[in-house]
């Protein structure tokens, strides 16, 4: 349960951040905001990047096959692992990331970043434009491929609260 609601949350975030962006920059196009966080609106045809903005439709059909294979992956590290693990919770930020993406792909044909990192200390980066779902995507991705190698408790991984632990005990009861 908790691997959907991990995918739940990244989905109302990432959704909640794209409609901001896009009401916000009807508005006054870029905000700046301290430490070298800027919001504004790029409209991205191609996967991260911009790689295969030429074909946009082969970057929508092999965004949706990976995604469909983490879902797999997803279901089966919930039904054959007792517990939740690390790499549960990396396959669970990569199918809400992925979901978010891909369905502004189908929606759209293009999919809304939004954050830019103008201070970060790697010049490429800083001209980059991402969104939340990226982000999750990344981090998720480094979940799943340390999750095998660490034990280290999802709740240590990503803030989980007190009553979703015990909701979580009592599920398995």
């Amino acid at each position: 349960m908790i691997y959907l609601k991990t995918i739940a949350r990244v989905i109302i975030a990432d959704t909640m951040g794209k409609e901001y962006i896009r009401n916000r920059e009807e508005e006054d196009g870029v905000k700046t905001f301290p430490m070298g966080i800027e919001l504004r609106r790029l409209e991205n045809p191609g996967a991260a990047c911009g790689i295969g903005k030429e074909d946009a439709e082969a970057v929508t059909k092999c965004s949706a096959a990976v995604l469909a294979g983490c879902g797999l992956l997803l279901a089966w590290e919930a039904i054959t692992k007792k517990k939740r693990t690390v790499r549960g919770l990396g396959l669970s930020l990569l199918v809400g990331g992925g979901l978010c993406n891909v369905q502004d792909r189908l929606a759209k044909g293009t999919v809304t970043d939004y954050i830019r990192l103008t201070r970060f200390p790697i010049k490429y980066v800083r001209e980059l434009v991402f969104n939340l779902s990226d982000f999750c995507i990344f981090i998720g991705a480094i979940l799943f491929a340390v999750g095998g190698k660490f034990r280290i408790k999802p709740e240590k991984a990503l803030l989980i609260s007190e009553n979703e632990k015990k909701g979580a005990v009592e599920e398995k009861k």
